[in-house]
Formats: C-alpha cells, structure tokens, sequence
C-alpha cells in the first residue's frame, strides 16, 4: 500500500523533498477521450502548460495521480517541485483499488440527452475516479486540514490566470473554518418529494407527483448543472464523509435506475434525498458559480471571521410607530460627532422574507439626527430629520419612498449628504441623490439627482470622497481647493465628478484581485497616516442574504488601494450593515445594524482585524 511518508523517504535519497502543506490540491490524469487520443501528445502537452500556473502558487501542494500512459510526462513536467507529487496507480507499490469506478460501470444505460460522441461510457464514468482518489490521498496525508479536489483541465477554463493565482495566494493566508464542504453551481436546489431515509446505503423512495418524477428523470436523462462539478473544497473529514456517502449510495442510485449519470447528477439527486434527514449536512454549503473563473472563487462562509469585540453598545433610541432603526452614518463636523440613523417600516424574518407594516409592500423611510457625548459617543440628542426637498415625488407603483442609506460628508464647510431614492428619481428607477443636511435645524434639503455614467436599473453606495487641489493666484500664493469626488465601484475602481447631473468617470484603476468585483462602498473614508481607511462590503444569496466586510486603505493623492484586510463579520454571518465608523486611538468604532435593525455601535481593536 502506498504510504506518503515511505515516499518522501524515497524522495529524500533522491534529492527530492516532497513538502506537504495545510491545503491539499489532489487531482487525477487517468482517461482521455478517444478523439483527444489522436494528438496524445499535444493534448497532454497543453494539459500541463494550463496547469503549470496553478503549481507556481508554491503554498499549496499538489498530489496528482495518473497511470502507465501520462506518468513520463507529467514527471517531467512537474517532478521539480518539491510541493508536487505524481503517483502512478498503476505501479506495483502505488496500486489504488478503484470500487466507485467498478460500480458505477456496473450500470448498463447512459443518460438519454448526451453528447453522443463526447459522453460515452467512459468519459462519464471518468468522473467517479476522484472517489477513491481522495479517499486515498487523506488517508495517508496526516499533514494537510483542507483538501480541494480539481479536475486536471479545469484550468482551460479560466480567463484571468492572473487573477485565480492571486486569489488563491490570497485564500492560503485566510483562517479557514474548520469544518465545511463548499461546491461551485449554477443551478437551484433540485426539488424532489421527501423521501424516507432509513440510512445513506439504503434510500427507498416515496411516492411522486407527476412534475416530480419528471424532475427527477430530467436529472437522470439529462445534464443537470445544480453543481459544476471539477472543484470542490473542504476539511479533510467532511470530504472523507462525502466520499463515502457518493460510494455507499451508487450501487443503490443504479440498481434503481441502472443509468450512468455524470457524477455532479449523483450529487444533485443526492443533495435533495438527503438534505431532509441532514445525512446532507448543513455546513456542506452551495456557491452560484460558472465553467470559469468563478468557479474557484468559494463561499466566503468558509473564511469569513467573527469579531472579538471590546464592546457592545446599544442606543435607546426613540420610538416612531410602525417603524424600526437600522443602520447608522457618522460624520464630525465643528467638534461635533454627528449620527444619522435609517428608520424602515419592515421587519426581516430569518429566512429573508419581509413582513411590511402598513400591508402594502413599499419600503418607506424616515432618518434621525443625533448629537453624540465626545466621550463615551452616546447620544444626548434625538431629532427626526425634516425632507423639504424640492424635487416632485413620484406616486404609484413605486418600490421604495424616502432616502435610503444615507452617508453624512463635509464639503464646502458644510455637511452633506448622499443617498439612495426612488420615490424623488424621475425615471422611477433607483438613483443617487446629493444635497445638504442642515444639522442646525435637522433638515434635509436642496436634492439633486445624479445619473449614473451608463444607465442601471438601481445605484447605490457611492462613497463621496474629497480631493484638495493646489491653485496658484493671482499674487503668487497657493491655495487649497476641495473637489467633491465619489467612488462608483470598485473593479475597475472607478472615481468620479458630477458634471451636468451626471456622474462623470475621472480616474479607472484596474484591480488585479477578482474578489473586488463584488464589493461595494459602505462607510466614507477617514483620513489616517497611512492613507485613506474605509470599510467596505459584499454578499451572497443565502437563507437570509450573508454580508461580509473589509477594511480598505487608499492612497490620499490617488486614490489607488494601497491593502486590504481579511473579510470579517461582527456577530455572525447574516444581514449586517456598517456605514459608518470612526478611528479613536487604538479602536475602531463601528456603527452597525442586525437584521435591517437592532443598531448597536461596537468597539473593536485594531489589532483585531489582519491586514493582508
């Protein structure tokens, strides 16, 4: 039996130490198809070239396993590197039993709907070695907590190979949770009848409606792209457990429908059956994806951490019938510290549905003003702002009234304000609004509606930020000028100046990181020795939505990103907002909201959060 430790001996006397690191990236290179067959060796020459920038990121290490046929030139290639491993199966003390791949070549029928000339027989029954590949590869690793499975020629679908590597350098140096199982898909949950479950081996089903069983034979006939297939990730007990569950239920799967699915079909089937009875457990979570890119980019549940919080504080804040707190945007102004809290008028339940109090389904907003204690940062003073915002408010079928997530700036000597809106946009579309935001007399006034640089359905987060430019007077001296700037996204971060009521782009960085093309702005930025530090956010669909946060740094003449922090949530994974925060000494202050309400401002150390 082939033990890894046996082999390094081996590798030693060699001159070649294999390295073994926290995350195992285990593949295979066991069957190619017939007509890849006819140029073997160019085939597999482009095969290698493709994969070759994925073991250039040196923190991971690499088990491949293959066969007779590819085992010289994958060790040519590859054998170099000492986090690369080549097994052959096929040699004498390497011999890996293949059970999963037996079974499922035991089914007599292949899926209706097929690539005749692509998915034949072996190329679908290609897809179960990986079973009792991983299964081997963890149990003589003792070394590595992660595992990732991919498919060998998974990386010929990747467009930025720059953009995967650097996402993946930066993937190592997260703090993964320590149990989870997280696939890639682009499908929704398949959605079968209950199903009695006496054991994972043994799966009797119930009776289906006929929409049912066409579903179900959908997944049995057709390609069914719930999952990706070709990557998946996880501990090294949750893939041992998965492993053995897709084992343990194929011989039931075929002696039912005696068909060879693609095994990403297995899952999907599995998945549903499953989930009921948690043999599907509930951490082995889902990720919208695609056959690109994105198909890397995992569930941020997997490495999102929660805060350790000095504090906790929570505002008695008064009531307005009907309507909730949320979330909170702090600007200083004069000496004063200065909060702008949303009020909303509907309630989220914990799956993410909305309960709207008036029974009709229209977000409606009011604000509050409040003066906060320098020192402890508890407000003496609550006041409901005012709108007398010259601008017609649009009646009728309308989503939202009022202003949405507003982010308090000082411009002009004056504070300011930005925000979100329906109800006074025009084109009845979400647009941006700026204007001022009479703190004397708790007022919102003069709006102006600002159009975006191409048109969108909905705007929102755009982070005002303030450049002071050097003039040069008549008399020779020069003078600071401020130009009011906003950040409109964020890869390719884009800047702009509102010109004739539109957003006009004047500067566009690109962002080499592809996780940036998800973040959106959350607080405005505060000037400190290094730069300029923001936090900013981003989401996925889940069961309610989950927000994830980080800390940004951007240069104060620029505004190019300068680093960034780890992602981090504040209590837990689930609807939680931040816009607005403050740097005091040694502390971050954040102003947060739970669930679209329970504001609470929280104290956390800068040490806490990891810079990247």
């Amino acid at each position: 039996m082939f033990d890894i430790i046996n082999f390094l001996a081996n590798k030693i006397k060699t001159n070649h130490i294999f390295t073994i690191m926290p995350i195992t990236i285990v593949t295979c290179l066991l069957y190619i198809s017939d007509k890849d067959n006819e140029n073997l060796e160019e085939y597999i020459g482009k095969l290698i070239s493709d994969f070759s920038f994925l073991v250039s990121v040196d923190r991971f290490s690499f088990l491949i396993y293959t066969n007779n046929n590819y085992y010289t030139q994958l060790y040519n290639a590859f054998n170099m590197f000492s986090h690369v491993l080549i097994i052959n199966i096929e040699n004498d003390n390497d011999i890996i039993p293949l059970s999963t791949l037996e079974n499922a070549n035991s089914a007599t029928i292949l899926p209706v709907n097929r690539n005749v000339e692509k998915d034949t027989r072996e190329f679908i029954a290609s897809g179960y070695y990986k079973y009792d590949v991983l299964k081997h590869a963890i149990s003589h690793n003792n070394v590595s907590t992660h595992f990732m499975w991919m498919d060998f020629d998974l990386p010929k679908l990747f467009r930025d190979k720059a953009g995967v590597k650097e996402y993946l350098q930066w993937l190592i140096g997260l703090q993964l949770a320590p149990s989870f199982l997280t696939f890639p898909g682009c499908w929704p949950k398949l959605q079968l009848a209950p199903q009695v479950i006496s054991e994972v081996s043994c799966c009797e089903q119930s009776s289906l409606t006929k929409l049912e069983a066409e579903k179900e034979r959908d997944a049995i006939d057709s390609v069914h792209w719930r999952f990706c297939g070709g990557f998946f990730m996880g501990d090294r007990e949750s893939i041992s457990q998965f492993c053995q569950i897709v084992s343990d239920a194929l011989p039931r799967f075929i002696e039912k429908y005696d068909t060879l699915v693609w095994d990403f079909n297995l899952w999907a089937w599995l998945e549903s059956y499953l989930s009921e009875t948690h043999i599907w457990p509930d951490h082995w979570t889902w990720y919208r994806a695609d056959h690109n890119d994105s198909i890397l980019y995992t569930s941020a549940d997997i490495y999102t951490r929660t805060l350790n919080m000095d504090s906790i504080v929570e505002y008695p804040y008064p009531t307005i019938d009907t309507y909730y707190p949320t979330s909170a945007a702090y600007v200083y102004y004069e000496g004063k510290h200065l909060l702008n809290t949303r009020y909303v008028n509907y309630w989220i339940y914990p799956t993410g549905c909305y309960h709207f109090n008036s029974g009709i389904r229209l977000i409606e907003n009011k604000n509050m003003l409040s003066e906060m204690d320098s020192d402890s940062l508890s407000p003496t003073s609550y006041r409901e702002i005012e709108e007398t915002i010259d601008l017609p408010v649009k009646e009728g079928d309308i989503l939202s009234k009022g202003l949405e997530d507003i982010r308090l700036y000082v411009h002009g000597g004056k504070v300011k304000y930005i925000a979100s809106t329906v109800g006074y946009s025009p084109c009845g579309k979400c647009r941006m609004i700026v204007g001022d935001y009479d703190v004397e007399n708790a007022n919102i006034r003069n709006g102006q509606i600002v159009q975006p640089p191409t048109d969108t359905w909905a705007e929102k987060n755009w982070i005002p930020i303030i450049r002071k430019n050097k003039i040069l007077m008549g008399d020779g001296t020069m003078i600071d000028q401020e130009e009011e700037l906003f950040i409109y996204k964020w890869s390719p971060l884009e800047i702009g100046r509102i010109e004739n009521d539109v957003l006009v782009i004047i500067h566009s960085y690109p962002m080499s990181m592809p996780l940036f093309s998800k973040i959106r702005g959350s607080t405005i930025l505060h000037a400190v020795d290094e730069g300029l530090l923001g936090i900013v956010h981003y989401s996925e669909e889940h069961s309610p939505r989950h927000y994830y946060h980080m800390l940004v740094m951007l240069d104060k003449d620029s505004f190019m990103l300068k680093r960034y922090s780890e992602p981090f949530c504040f209590q837990k994974l689930g609807v939680e907002f931040c816009i607005g925060m403050m740097v005091r000494e040694d502390n971050y202050v954040f102003w947060i909201s739970r669930h679209d309400r329970d504001p609470a401002m929280v104290t956390v150390r800068k040490d806490e959060i990891k810079w990247m």
